[in-house]
């Protein structure tokens, strides 16, 4: 099997992303650190994204020069 696009783009959001984050930091510090180093905006709603929980679930917007919209679902889950 060779290597699709969307192969291609998950191993380079594996390693680019992956490696930064910690087991000990808050999700959504993580979730404002992927912000920030994809230019992309939360499209979540803040209250939805409050409280304790393992688990943050965000859905992420951007649009690129040439006008192409993107979403991404953005998912974390906390291990113990």
């Amino acid at each position: 099997m060779g290597i699709t696009p969307c192969r291609a783009f998950l191993w380079f959001w594996l390693c680019v992303f992956g490696a930064d984050h910690d087991d000990d930091s808050d999700p959504r510090e993580y979730l404002e650190h992927v912000m920030k180093s994809t230019n992309m905006s939360c499209l979540t709603p803040g209250g939805a994204l409050s409280g304790e929980c393992d688990f943050l679930s965000a859905n992420m917007y951007a649009r690129s020069l040439f006008g192409k919209h993107f979403v991404l679902l953005f998912l974390v889950t906390m291990f113990c």
